[in-house]
């Protein structure tokens, strides 16, 4: 039996028995992949996490989202499973600028290995935004990877708000909060926004 030595190791076993625990897995040899991806909310947010990242995957890459304070906090408002519904607005934004500084912070540190996306992007220009992505990474471009899917079946949003279909959710990037909250998302994260999205 292998023994895990390093961190690296202990990963890929994880994924290693993750993946293969489907009975229908779709995947083929885990392998022959050039790469596998992972979705941890906030974890780079904290500089421990990213430089353990990146310690642990050393050839790896961090793609971070930025999404406009409005429409982040018209969903973080309503998000359910967590203690969030009950936080003042300015608590919510508090966490909208932790995030934000962190990822210039990561990028700052780390370069070239962290991709900042803007998530307007990403839900409405889904093609061409994969397609940047498939190129900074070495990939070849394939159209599934512009529709959410789960081992090869389409995926429904996992949205605060109601969502009718599965696939992309566009009103997503047209969430409204009330006239105060807007202007206090502006008057809060507006130049951070700004130079997030200058990275």
């Amino acid at each position: 039996r292998e023994v895990a030595n390093t961190s690296r190791d202990i990963f890929n076993h994880f994924f290693t028995g993750f993946f293969n625990s489907w009975l229908d897995y779709q995947g083929g040899p885990l392998d022959a992949k050039s790469c596998i991806t992972a979705f941890a909310p906030r974890l780079a947010d904290d500089a421990d996490n990213a430089s353990r990242f990146f310690d642990c995957y050393p050839d790896g890459h961090l793609i971070q989202i930025i999404r406009s304070p409005e429409t982040w906090l018209a969903s973080a408002a309503r998000h359910r499973h967590t203690s969030r519904t009950d936080q003042s607005t300015a608590a919510l934004l508090d966490a909208w600028t932790a995030s934000a500084r962190a990822m210039i912070r990561n990028k700052k540190i780390y370069g070239s290995r962290v991709a900042i996306v803007p998530f307007e992007e990403l839900v409405n220009e889904t093609g061409a935004t994969m397609r940047n992505i498939c190129d900074w990474l070495s990939l070849s471009y394939d159209p599934i990877l512009s529709t959410p899917t789960l081992n090869g079946s389409a995926m429904w949003a996992n949205s605060s708000f109601p969502v009718s279909r599965a696939g992309i959710t566009k009103e997503a990037t047209k969430r409204e909060v009330s006239n105060a909250d807007a202007i206090l998302a502006n008057e809060i994260c507006r130049e951070l926004y700004t130079a997030v999205m200058g990275q």
